[in-house]
């Protein structure tokens, strides 16, 4: 009981390290001030031209990259490991800023756009995906609180995840009853 315990503080101790670096770090992003927001959200996102390097670097990432993807639709970026794909999907929500040219989201620079009206639009799973020792319903809807079931059950089977959960929920119940 004595080494769970301890286990379970050495955790914590890491765990708040980390906490207290993310909330003292320093916000680099600048809002615009005509916090532009569309009641009519469609999702065609373009990249014209986008470079990027990370804060602190001289490291180009990402040099003259273009393309457009139409709402709805699905893309699969592939490439080898370190080949900045994770980089790439970072600028949509602006994790980070690009360093020169622009992403549009509907035809409008996201630079304009309220950071926090830009990100309740966009999903973000990244590849390195952390989950938290919580229930699945809370992890899915990490960032969206407030999101229905239904909105939840469309996540996950937009992730292609739903039936993975039921079948193991099913699974687990039926083995703590001995079925």
């Amino acid at each position: 009981m004595f080494s769970f315990k301890l286990m379970g503080f050495v955790r914590a101790k890491a765990s708040s390290g980390r906490i207290a670096e993310v909330l003292e770090s320093s916000v680099d992003l600048i809002e615009s001030k005509e916090q532009w927001q569309n009641d009519n959200f469609q999702g065609e996102i373009k990249f014209d031209g986008v470079s990027f390097e990370y804060p602190d670097t001289n490291v180009e990432v990402l040099k003259d990259i273009s393309f457009q993807v139409e709402k709805g639709v699905i893309v699969t970026v592939l490439g080898a490991t370190e080949a900045s794909k994770s980089s790439l999907f970072q600028l949509i929500p602006r994790l980070y800023d690009v360093s020169s040219a622009s992403v549009t989201i509907d035809d409008f620079n996201e630079k304009i756009m309220k950071l926090d009206y830009l990100r309740k639009h966009i999903g973000f799973v990244p590849q390195d995906a952390r989950l938290f020792s919580s229930t699945i319903k809370d992890n899915i809807c990490w960032g969206k609180e407030e999101a229905t079931m239904d909105e939840i059950i469309d996540a996950a089977k937009a992730a292609e995840i739903h039936e993975t959960i039921i079948n193991e929920a099913v699974f687990t119940i039926c083995d703590k009853i001995n079925v």
